[in-house]
């Protein structure tokens, strides 16, 4: 059975953004605690039932910009996680366009 779809991704997409959040927060809550509390509110907000693509087009332009100051120290996990909420970020900003 297919599963059910919700806004653009579907509910298994929407638990493979918050464990990639999760994974990247475990990586830089010790070394970049403003970043780590940008995600920790973001997983907490998806978490409470807010949408997630409103959540990543919010939080989007300030993980890119993580990612350009630090990408050097940059791990994989982080690099994944900026992807995927840049990707949502894209993907909902180009909806709303259209809409």
């Amino acid at each position: 059975m297919k599963e059910k779809e919700s806004g653009w991704m579907s509910k298994k997409e929407e638990q493979q953004l918050l464990q990639q959040i999760h994974l990247a927060y475990n990586d830089v809550v010790k070394t970049s605690p403003e970043f780590a509390q940008l995600l920790l509110d973001a997983y907490q907000s998806i978490e409470k039932g807010e949408s997630y693509q409103i959540i990543c087009t919010r939080i989007g332009y300030t993980c890119a910009k993580y990612a350009l100051n630090h990408y050097s120290e940059l791990t994989e996990n982080v690099a994944n996680c900026i992807q995927l909420i840049e990707k949502i970020d894209r993907t909902y900003r180009g909806w709303a366009t259209i809409i």
